[in-house]
């Protein structure tokens, strides 16, 4: 992402800054016009928008996130398929989470505390239970994907992130891989 690049268009949203990027897409923090709240705005990659199976990934993950709801899992509040006549790309709306990845943690700490190692991973478990719950499966947990964010009580809340690789476990959607 170069810094003289100009931000991509999201109706509705004006794209602060970028604050993350993985192999789909790119997370920006964005402030909503309307209501002048600051959000997490992540948007499919330029050049994967128009292939089918990066939407189809985009929409699923869309879909597990709108149905799982659980304080261990990011909430989502809106989204869009884009129209790429006009030039807005697929993005989905998240809570702006303040905070760290584990990743970054293990970066910075190296080993954790027992008791502090023992709270995240039962939060993860509880949030990973809410998505069985719904019968999916997330397929690609790791320490980026796990988000710590200080609650106001000080404690750390445990937040379930990207959810774009996951399966359904059961039904018909069970045995279709897009990967």
């Amino acid at each position: 992402m170069g810094t003289n690049a100009p931000l991509p268009l999201v109706p509705g949203y004006r794209l602060i800054r970028a604050i993350g990027a993985g192999g789909m897409g790119s997370v920006y923090e964005a402030e909503k016009l309307s209501t002048h709240e600051t959000f997490a705005v992540k948007l499919i990659r330029e050049h994967l928008g128009a292939e089918k199976s990066y939407l189809t990934r985009f929409e699923r993950e869309i879909q597990v996130l709108r149905a799982i709801r659980h304080p261990n899992v990011v909430d989502v509040y809106e989204w869009s398929f884009g129209d790429p006549e006009q030039g807005i790309r697929p993005f989905v709306v998240m809570k702006l989470l303040e905070g760290e990845s584990v990743e970054q943690m293990l970066r910075r700490e190296r080993i954790l505390a027992p008791p502090m190692a023992v709270g995240i991973m039962l939060q993860t478990l509880e949030g990973l239970a809410a998505a069985h719950g719904q019968g999916v499966l997330h397929r690609d947990l790791g320490p980026s994907n796990i988000y710590l964010e200080h609650a106001p009580s000080g404690k750390l809340s445990v937040k379930l992130l990207d959810f774009g690789l996951a399966r359904a476990m059961f039904g018909e959607e069970a045995g279709r891989a897009v990967t």
